[in-house]
């Protein structure tokens, strides 16, 4: 028996449950106990002093109380279904949970990669600016009239050597810790920082740089006159490959 097949009152037609008192009839017909006492009360059986089953229209049929039980009507049958529908709703909330979990770690983890990231360019541009500072030092006083005259000596479109006058160190000339330190992983830091602070190039045309620096035995001062001279173009240093 399903929910659709519950008794209703045939005169309220309403379902018959504990909701309310109901009464049955000797002639097996249940009704609501308020319904039963409206239609013995009504007009026409009041005039009359006499009373019709609703149903049946037995004559003057005798009523007794019934108590039905108040457990829920159909539970056994249903209850899987309740049981396996609360079983879903536990698993989606445990989802959810999990959901949100997963979702506060994740910003947790983006707000610190974000963090990260500024941090790390923040020391990268205040270690750049000193090591700018540091090789503009080294430059000494005269770099701008040699920077000058490096300046005027490219626009020949000479080429790039050891032995091209324009350059003020020669290779006889006793050489400084600095210069010595040319094939060194520190002397590539200081290159490439003051490549990339003052330049655009690309990670692959500096290395090419880097690489050509080293292979023309390029001074560091050298470097530094060419950074200083807007005419110079230091793609033009990377010989192809």
């Amino acid at each position: 028996m399903t929910s659709y097949d519950r008794l209703n009152c045939t005169i309220c037609l309403d379902w018959l449950d504990v909701s309310k008192p109901v009464v049955a009839t000797d002639c097996l017909h249940v009704f609501h106990e308020e319904c039963f006492q409206r239609c013995i009360r009504s007009p026409e059986n009041s005039d009359q002093e006499i009373f019709y089953c609703a149903t049946c229209r037995r004559l003057q049929p005798e009523t007794n109380r019934l108590f039905l039980s108040s457990a829920p009507f159909g539970q056994s049958e249903n209850q899987k279904e309740l049981d396996a529908a609360y079983k879903t709703i536990e698993g989606l909330e445990k989802e959810r949970s999990n959901y949100e979990q997963l979702k506060k770690v994740i910003q947790e983890l983006c707000g610190f990669e974000v963090m990260e990231r500024a941090l790390s360019e923040i020391d990268m541009l205040e270690r750049g600016a000193e090591l700018t500072d540091s090789l503009m030092r080294l430059a000494g006083p005269d770099d701008d009239e040699l920077s000058f005259n490096e300046s005027e000596y490219l626009s020949d479109g000479s080429e790039i050597s050891d032995s091209n006058p324009a350059f003020p160190l020669r290779s006889d000339e006793p050489r400084s810790p600095l210069q010595d330190s040319q094939s060194s992983e520190f002397f590539l830091l200081m290159m490439g920082g003051l490549i990339v602070i003052k330049t655009s190039l690309t990670k692959q045309k500096l290395w090419l740089f880097l690489k050509t620096l080293l292979d023309k035995k390029m001074s560091l001062l050298h470097l530094m006159l060419y950074q200083n001279t807007p005419q110079m173009d230091l793609t033009a240093l990377i010989t192809p490959t």
